[in-house]
C-alpha cells in the first residue's frame, strides 16, 4: 500500500475523521504561532514612567559610543537618578542620546504617542497618531506573538487622571485602522483580570474544578488513545518507508500527550493567578491604592505571560501628567502636591525630590524584573529571558520653573531581559544620530517583522540602533 505525501492532518483524518483534525493538529503544531512543546513564547512589555526625570542626574558616564565605535559598553556608571537599575544591571541596557522627534504639541501627550507610534499629529493634549503603535503592530503582524489564548495585547495605566484639557494624557496605544484610533488603557486590575482570565481554569482549586478538569483531561487522552491505536493498525499495512514517516507523527502524538498531562500547571510551573479578592478591593485613581494597583498590574503581567493569555502588554505607571501625590509614600519628598505640580515648581534641590520619585517607581520595576528572572519558564530558562521589556519616559527635565522644563531630545530609555531573542544586558549604548523610531525599527525586525519594516515616519529613521542585539 502506498501513502503519498502524508502529513499530520491527513494522518489524523485517516485515523479518526475530520471532526477532530483541527483541534488536534493545532495542538501538535500551531500554525498561528503557539509555542511548540519544550519551547516558550516570546513576550513584549512596554513600561512608561512619566514625567519625573531630571536629565543631568539621569545621564550615565562611560559606556560605548556606538556610531564612533569607541568605548566599552560594559564599563559605565549610572547617573544618580538612573542608579536604581544597578539592582538589575546584568539584564539591562541603558540607551542614551536617542530623541523623540515629535513636532511640537503637548510635551507629555505628543512625546509618549510619538515614542510608541513614530508619527504624532500635534493637538495640544488631544494628539492623534499617523501610524499604529508598535505594540499593535507586533501583536497583529509578528508570528512570534501570534497564538495567545485570550487576547493579542493589553494596555494598562496605573492612574489615568490628569489635566482635563489633555484628553489623551494617558494614551500610548493606537490601533491599525486606516485612521489610527486611540486605545484607552484599562486602569482597573480587577477588570483587567476579568478580561484575561474569565472562565480560565489553570488547575484544580476546588472539588468541582478538580472533577471538571479530570473529565476534560480524560476526554482528551481517550481521543489520543483511539487515534494512536488507529494509526498503529495502519502501520501494519504500509511499506517500511512509510512506517518511518508515520512513526514521526506518532512521536508528535506522544508529545501532545505530555502537554495534556502538564495542562493543570500552565505553561510555567511557577506561575499562579493573582488574588482576585485583593484586586477587587482596590480603588482606581486613588493615591492610597497607587502602589497596590501597580503591583496588581505587574502580577497580572506575570500571570498573563506565564499562562500565555497574552504576549504583548503596555503599562503606563501613571498618566503623562502623573497626578499621584507620592509624598504619601516617600515622606522625604520636600514638596506637597502631585508629581506633575512638583516638576513645574522652582526651588532648590528639586532634582533630589525627583530622584526620590524615580527611585520609588524604579523599585517596583526592579522587583518585577527580579521576579521574572527567578521564575522558570517552560523551556527551562527564566521568564525574563523570554520577555523583552522596554522602559521609557516621554520627556526629561532640563531647566527650572514653569517654562524651560520638559524636553524630548534625549529620551530616558532602557531595554531589559529578552536574552532568548539576542539581547544582552549589563551595557550602556550611546548614540548621536538616531531616534526612537530607530529603536522600534530594530526591535520590530528582531521580533518577527519583515526585514523591510520601518517604524512610523520614514524620514525619522536613520538606520536602526546598531549593537542593540547580539
Amino acid at each position: 500500500m502506498k501513502i503519498a505525501n502524508i502529513n499530520r492532518r491527513q494522518l489524523l483524518r485517516a485515523a479518526f475523521g475530520s471532526s477532530l483534525v483541527a483541534p488536534l493538529s493545532g495542538l501538535l503544531h500551531s500554525e498561528s504561532g503557539a509555542a511548540a512543546p519544550g519551547s516558550a513564547p516570546q513576550r513584549l512589555l512596554v513600561i512608561e514612567m512619566p514625567n519625573a526625570v531630571w536629565r543631568s542626574d539621569w545621564l550615565p558616564t562611560g559606556g560605548r559610543q556606538v556610531e564612533q565605535g569607541t568605548g566599552d559598553a560594559t564599563q559605565f556608571e549610572y547617573g544618580p537618578q538612573s542608579a536604581f537599575f544597578e539592582k538589575i544591571r546584568q539584564f539591562t541596557t541603558l540607551i542614551e542620546g536617542v530623541p523623540v522627534l515629535r513636532p511640537c504639541g503637548d510635551p507629555h501627550v505628543a512625546g509618549q504617542i510619538h515614542f510608541m507610534t513614530g508619527g504624532v499629529i500635534p493637538a495640544d493634549g488631544a494628539e492623534m497618531s499617523k501610524y499604529p503603535s508598535i505594540d499593535q503592530i507586533l501583536a497583529k503582524q509578528s508570528p512570534l506573538f501570534a497564538g495567545a489564548l485570550a487576547t493579542p495585547s493589553v494596555t494598562w495605566c496605573g492612574h489615568t487622571q490628569g489635566d482635563g484639557a489633555r484628553a489623551h494624557i494617558h494614551i500610548i496605544s493606537f490601533d491599525d485602522a486606516a485612521v489610527p484610533q486611540p486605545i484607552f488603557p484599562q486602569n482597573s486590575p480587577t477588570l483587567a483580570y476579568s478580561n484575561l482570565f474569565a472562565g480560565f481554569m489553570p488547575g484544580a482549586t476546588t472539588d468541582a474544578q478538580a472533577k471538571e478538569l479530570a473529565i476534560a483531561l480524560k476526554q482528551n487522552r481517550s481521543v489520543l488513545d483511539y487515534t494512536k491505536g488507529s494509526v498503529e493498525r495502519l502501520m501494519a499495512r504500509v511499506s517500511a518507508t512509510e512506517k518511518v514517516r508515520i512513526d514521526t507523527h506518532l512521536q508528535a502524538l506522544r508529545e501532545l500527550e505530555k502537554r495534556l498531562a502538564q495542562m493543570p500547571g500552565g505553561p510555567t510551573a511557577h506561575v499562579a493567578l493573582p488574588d482576585q479578592a485583593a484586586l477587587d478591593a482596590l480603588v482606581v485613581n486613588d493615591t492610597a491604592h497607587h502602589q497596590a494597583v501597580l503591583e496588581g498590574f505587574f502580577g497580572l503581567a506575570k500571570s498573563a505571560f506565564g499562562f500565555d493569555r497574552t504576549r504583548v502588554a503596555t503599562l503606563m505607571l501613571s498618566s503623562g501628567h502623573n497626578w499621584v501625590t507620592l509624598k504619601d509614600y516617600v515622606p522625604e519628598i520636600t514638596q506637597t502636591g502631585r508629581v506633575h505640580e512638583i516638576t513645574h515648581q522652582s526651588y532648590l534641590n528639586k532634582n533630589l525630590d525627583l530622584r526620590l520619585i524615580t527611585n520609588w517607581y524604579g523599585d517596583l520595576v526592579n522587583r518585577f524584573v527580579l521576579d521574572l528572572a527567578a521564575t522558570e519558564d517552560v523551556d527551562g530558562t527564566s521568564m525574563l529571558d523570554n520577555t523583552l521589556i522596554v522602559f521609557f519616559s516621554e520627556v526629561s527635565i532640563i531647566g527650572d520653573g514653569i517654562d524651560a522644563q520638559h524636553d524630548p531630545k534625549n529620551t530616558p530609555l532602557a531595554v531589559i531581559g529578552g536574552k532568548n531573542v539576542g539581547h544582552v544586558g549589563g551595557r550602556c549604548l550611546r548614540y548621536t544620530t538616531r531616534s526612537t523610531n530607530d529603536l522600534w525599527t530594530t526591535i520590530g525586525r528582531k521580533l518577527g517583522l519583515a526585514p523591510s519594516f520601518i517604524m512610523g515616519n520614514p524620514s525619522d529613521n536613520f538606520g536602526g540602533l546598531p549593537e542593540l542585539f547580539a
